[in-house]
């Protein structure tokens, strides 16, 4: 990680250096529960934009290694919504 000054507040923010690392592909849940298959689909993409923070809020929720569930969503592709 680099550290970045703001020109405008002088503030500095931590930001990475390395590439964006890309989730599993498009998940669409079939259940057979429309409203369960909803909320998975929400998951799903609420947590593709964040995908970082969602492995590190799963893995401090339920006391997973970390690298468990990187292995998972980034090495195995598989959809956040099916880490739970």
């Amino acid at each position: 990680m680099a550290m970045a000054v703001s020109p405008k507040t002088s503030s500095k923010s931590t930001v990475s250096t390395q590439s964006t690392a890309k989730a599993g592909p498009k998940y669409t849940p079939n259940t057979g529960d429309a409203d369960l298959d909803v909320v998975l689909s929400n998951l799903n993409i609420e947590a593709g934009g964040h995908v970082d923070a969602f492995v590190s809020e799963l893995s401090i929720s339920y006391s997973i290694p970390k690298v468990q569930i990187e292995n998972l969503v980034y090495n195995m592709r598989m959809p956040s919504a099916m880490c739970l």
